[in-house]
């Protein structure tokens, strides 16, 4: 007779980070995480259905799955905790806390970049979806922004201005950009650092950056 023993799956929460800025009634906050199931040789990924999400604040409203985004109604600290379950019930999980302010009355805005996600490779052929969310103090609704992406070879490259372009697919029109349009080939693969900058009516800029693949392994 052999007795297999079912170990607890691990939770990981990539996004919200501690250190992120956010704004009762106002900032999207993106959340993104996953979880790994440790039986077997190599740890696989769990569904995004077994995921799911909680906060300290009773009053926060939270969706289920890999990624989702909200608006937090209230202001405070609150904990943030996935967790993530196995076929046969094991549970495991993460936890972050994060500190949600009143909106002050001016100041630069808070930018999150929802696609590509941190980590993700592309062909240098590939049209890259370019998404983003964000909130701005001071906000009003003739408010106008310039909104710029860049992208750099990592370590030390150049920065190049990205000029997006509208791309089709079954579900509609979107932004996105063509790496091999600004240099990449797939001669090998390349880490680049994807920017993009938000400018308001005061001439305050807020950021966001994930850093991606481009090209193929020979």
């Amino acid at each position: 007779t052999v007795t297999g023993i079912n170990q607890n799956p691990s939770a990981d929460i990539i996004e919200p980070l501690a250190s992120d800025t956010i704004y009762a009634g106002s900032t999207h906050v993106f959340f993104k995480g996953k979880g790994l199931d440790g039986d077997g040789v190599f740890p696989s990924e769990l569904a995004c259905s077994s995921l799911s999400w909680k906060s300290s604040n009773a009053n926060d409203t939270l969706g289920t799955g890999c990624g989702f985004d909200t608006v937090f109604q209230s202001n405070g600290q609150r904990t943030i905790s996935l967790t993530a379950t196995d076929a046969h019930g094991a549970k495991g999980t993460d936890s972050v806390t994060i500190n949600v302010q009143a909106l002050p009355p001016s100041g630069p805005p808070v930018v999150t970049m929802t696609t590509p996600a941190a980590d993700t490779q592309f062909d240098a052929g590939a049209k890259v979806r370019l998404a983003y969310l964000f909130s701005d103090p001071g906000a009003t609704p003739t408010s106008t922004y310039t909104v710029v992406w860049s992208i750099k070879t990592l370590p030390s490259g150049t920065a190049q201005i990205i000029t997006p372009q509208t791309c089709q697919s079954l579900r509609g029109s979107y932004a996105c950009f063509i790496p091999s349009d600004y240099g990449y080939g797939n001669n090998g693969v390349k880490f680049v650092e994807l920017k993009l900058s938000i400018t308001d009516p005061e001439a305050l800029t807020g950021t966001d950056s994930v850093q991606i693949g481009i090209g193929l392994v020979p």
